[in-house]
């Protein structure tokens, strides 16, 4: 490959000069990639290759909650996203190392900023794809220490790496394949956008390949660093940008945390402005990444290649903005150090949200796994593919963390940070400094890390779980790295009181789960009643000793169980007795005679023989249909003993009244009465009653009357039927009766 040299600028050289000379080297720079593109194309394949294309966009010191701030990227790449996602270094050159590698720091030995020379090359993703036919690219920052070293690393095809004032967004240099290209202070030569412009030039170069092709994009937005940091058209964009509440903001009481930042001073007003104005700065850097992100999906889509490209989205680490009293930087065990956010787009993989833990190492294993390589080392981490769409739970898993060699934190050379190293887990996070202190932080009820609970009684399971992880990650190197942890089960804790009556009230609320949360409760009384509830009634029917079992699970299926042994008394059975009292159709129900000699009534249960029933100790109920029915009363005891009374009743129709008619012969002062002719519907007659009209009454069906005088009677007749319903309407007769004649002679 043709290597193009360029002098060291010469302090006498304008801008002008300058401008002429960048432009002819920006050239001669896409022969050289060109070149570059086309020696690889040359590699003799029978087809196009069907691998899919893989672009790495690696952002420098962004924090995971800084995501929200570049909509564009979040739009275009709508694959999985991990919430959980972390870094096993929280600095620039270790953690570059780390994902080239796929190897913790104790392994690729880059455990300093200052020590990029141990990385061995050949051990590489880049290496890697490369030999197995991949075009690959570099464009941006590679690994801290690399200057402006001519020589490409083993495993480029395509070196574009920043090279002088590699964190300045102004007056910095590209080494350009072996070709040193300098930019100056233009609008146009904000570090940013040209990364993004080079990235897109690799695009479109490789689209006329039939070689897949693999870049890492990696700008230092937001980094910080010297001069002007934002972009012009983003200048004013966060100005008035506030920093949102959040109480691990200078943390109000450290006493719990480490020597070193116990000795951190309060944030004063002055020093939240600065931190608020930094952080204003670094948003602002942002928009040009998410310019980036918006520029190389564009391209990809313009050249047919967004649809056999998967792209992943991430971070080096993340940055402190006055959290537990750190005014900024990073290289601590705290969450805004060590989170970084990670996306992985592209064909077959779905949009979701992922609270799977993954770090850093994993990424050159899921790279592999896109492209359908294999690694030829060791690996520290895991493929990440398995998770994306997972039917079933990824491993709760335990990662390393590590700091190596002390280090001043901002403050005025306040508050030395001893060299440590950690664990961290999707729960938990544990780390152990040089000094023999200890930080544990639980994630599920502490998010903002304000509590340490190392050395705290509730805490001990999952202190030592996760000093037992750590003891082996301290050693591991490969797969002996990938350490899932291991759940711990819950603990049980049943209590009971029952009342003279075994009536018992349980309770389980102190249960607890050390490293999750509760799902589920049974109890099983042993008497053939069972409960879910956290706190259940229930009574034992019977006397004896009845042993009743405990039982709890956590969210993934471990369980703890008690035993409570009851000894309650024999139960002597209810008597149940029933009462009624029917009015034609409708009767009434009464159980007061049912008695329990040693507890009490519970339950009454009335089935009144048509189909009916009624939950009550008194009931009314009418019937529609005249007839007998067997009517029967069930009582329950407290302790659920039960008996049964039976009865038979027989209810009829409302009754109807009798009609009265009468009929009468009279002879002088004698009436004969006859009220046979009457009638009872539904019945008989049982009784007469006559009213002869001169106050003399009398009974029978024939009644006879011999009246006093002469004259004219109003005679009447009442009846009554079998069941003495008197007829509603008396018979009336106009009865006249007179002397007898006087005998002629």
């Amino acid at each position: 490959m043709a290597k193009l040299t360029m002098p060291n600028q010469h302090p006498g050289v304008t801008d002008t000069k300058r401008r002429l000379l960048h432009r002819s080297f920006v050239a001669a720079m896409a022969i050289v990639t060109l070149s570059a593109l086309l020696a690889v194309a040359e590699r003799p394949t029978a087809h196009a290759d069907p691998r899919p294309n893989i672009v790495v966009i690696e952002i420098d010191d962004m924090r995971a909650d800084e995501l929200q701030y570049l909509p564009k990227t979040m739009a275009l790449l709508p694959g999985a996203h991990f919430t959980n996602s972390v870094v096993s270094a929280s600095l620039c050159c270790p953690s570059r190392a780390t994902f080239l590698t796929g190897q913790y720091a104790i392994n690729h030995k880059v455990t300093d900023n200052s020590m990029g020379a141990h990385l061995n090359t050949s051990h590489t993703i880049a290496a890697q794809l490369h030999a197995s036919g991949y075009t690959t690219s570099m464009i941006g920052k590679y690994l801290n220490g690399y200057g402006c070293a001519k020589q490409t690393p083993q495993g480029w095809d395509n070196w574009q790496a920043l090279c002088s004032n590699i964190y300045g967004m102004y007056k910095y240099s590209i080494m350009d394949n072996g070709f040193q290209t300098y930019y100056g202070t233009n609008p146009e030569d904000y570090q940013t956008d040209v990364l993004a412009s080079r990235a897109s030039t690799t695009i479109e170069n490789a689209a006329t390949s039939g070689n897949p092709f693999f870049m890492w994009v990696t700008p230092t937005a937001p980094h910080g660093g010297t001069g002007k940091r934002v972009a012009p058209k983003y200048a004013t964009t966060f100005s008035k940008w506030k920093l949102p509440p959040k109480a691990s903001f200078n943390e109000a009481n450290v006493t719990d945390k480490p020597a070193w930042l116990q000795q951190l001073k309060p944030i004063t007003v002055s020093q939240r402005s600065s931190i608020t104005k930094a952080e204003a700065v670094r948003l602002g850097m942002l928009q040009s990444v998410d310019d980036l992100v918006e520029e190389t999906v564009n391209t990809l889509r313009d050249n047919n290649l967004l649809g056999n490209t998967n792209i992943i989205f991430t971070s080096d680490n993340g940055f402190m903005h006055g959290e537990h009293r750190i005014k900024s930087g990073k290289e601590v065990a705290y969450a805004e150090s060590v989170d970084v956010p990670l996306i992985i787009s592209g064909p077959g993989i779905q949009s979701e949200s992922i609270s799977a833990m993954a770090v850093n190492a994993d990424l050159a294993p899921t790279i592999a796994g896109l492209a359908g390589v294999a690694l030829s080392w060791a690996v520290d981490g895991r493929s990440l593919l398995p998770a994306l769409g997972a039917l079933d739970p990824w491993p709760q898993r335990a990662v390393l963390h590590s700091i190596i060699g002390d280090f001043t934190t901002d403050g005025g050379g306040i508050g030395k940070h001893p060299s440590g190293i950690g664990v961290t887990s999707e729960k938990f996070a544990y780390f152990e400094y040089s000094t023999g202190e200890r930080e544990l932080y639980d994630h599920t009820t502490d998010p903002l890390e304000l509590s340490n609970q190392a050395g705290q009684p509730n805490y001990f399971a999952i202190e030592n779980s996760m000093q037992e992880a750590l003891a082996l990650l301290k050693v591991c190197a490969g797969t002996s790295c990938q350490i899932d942890v291991t759940n711990i089960a819950p603990n049980a804790v049943a209590s009971v009181q029952c009342d003279a009556y075994f009536t018992c009230q349980f309770d389980s609320s102190m249960s607890s789960d050390a490293d999750g949360v509760l799902a589920s409760w049974a109890w099983d009384f042993g008497d053939g009643y069972s409960s879910s509830e956290v706190s259940p009634i229930h009574t034992f029917e019977t006397g004896g000793i009845q042993t009743v079992t405990f039982s709890v699970e956590d969210e993934l299926g471990a369980s703890a169980s008690r035993s409570l042994i009851i000894l309650s008394s024999a139960n002597s059975a209810p008597i149940a007795v029933g009462a009624f009292d029917c009015v034609d159709l409708t009767c009434t129900f009464t159980s007061d005679a049912s008695t329990d000699a040693d507890g009490y009534l519970s339950s009454f249960r009335w089935t009144f023989g048509d189909g009916k029933s009624a939950n009550l100790a008194s009931a009314s109920h009418a019937y529609t249909t005249a007839g007998t029915y067997n009517v029967a009363l069930t009582v329950a005891d407290n302790r659920r003993a039960t008996d049964k009374w039976i009865g038979s009743i027989t209810v009829t129709l409302p009754n109807a009244a009798p009609a009265a008619t009468m009929t009468a012969t009279c002879a002088d002062l004698l009436c004969s009465f006859d009220g046979t002719l009457s009638t009872d519907s539904d019945g008989t007659i049982g009784s007469w009653s006559w009213d002869f009209g001169d106050g003399i009454i009398s009974s029978g069906d024939l009644a006879e009357h011999l009246y006093d005088q002469p004259g004219v009677y109003a005679a009447s007749l009442i009846v009554y039927d079998n069941l003495g319903a008197p007829s509603l309407i008396p018979a009336l007769l106009e009865i006249t009766v007179q002397y007898p004649p006087i005998p002629t002679s």
